[in-house]
């Protein structure tokens, strides 16, 4: 099994149980460069740097109009892109990307998101009985608090949130 950002372009090769939380995708911006907004990034003009295969890269692909995605084999390879040059933009998770933006002084994190990525597990296809269990696994964790304890207990709050999940149709109260 594997922790991942549930996509549909890889639910092609595996199965996924519902997502238990969401990563928030963001753009790192150079101050100077006239971008403050996630509105200014798909511009005719831009050129946003993004990690190869990642979900918010995929979900990239799949919604950018006017601006050009250059796709790097590592979030290295990205970083250092997008420090060549004052107009690009770099995507990513809003928790790295704020990590970024401490080390490298005239960049800003800009405010909310393009996408959330919502994380699930994931198993090969194939395997009824291992997915139902994953799933049955998932609404637990998430209706009896076990995902939100783990959140609080590892502080990573600021990286990741709970998904908003649909109430229950059994009636059952969620346990704490």
């Amino acid at each position: 099994i594997a922790l991942l950002g549930a996509d549909p372009a890889r639910a092609t090769a595996r199965d996924f149980s519902a997502p238990y939380a969401e990563l928030p995708a963001s753009y790192l911006a150079h101050t100077g460069s006239g971008i403050e907004r996630l509105a200014d990034a798909d511009q005719p003009g831009r050129t946003i740097v993004a990690t190869r295969s990642s979900a918010y890269t995929l979900w990239l692909e799949a919604h950018l109009t006017h601006a050009t995605l250059v796709q790097t084999a590592s979030p290295a390879e990205a970083r250092e892109r997008f420090a060549a040059d004052p107009r690009h933009l770099l995507a990513g998770l809003a928790s790295s990307l704020a990590e970024e933006a401490a080390r490298r002084p005239g960049t800003i994190v800009l405010p909310g998101h393009f996408t959330a990525v919502p994380q699930a597990i994931a198993c090969p296809p194939g395997r009824p009985a291992g997915l139902a269990f994953l799933r049955a696994f998932v609404a637990e964790a998430v209706t009896s608090g076990l995902v939100t304890r783990l959140i609080d207990r590892y502080g990573v709050g600021a990286a990741i949130r709970m998904r908003p999940q649909p109430a229950r149709s059994d009636g059952a109260a969620m346990r704490r």
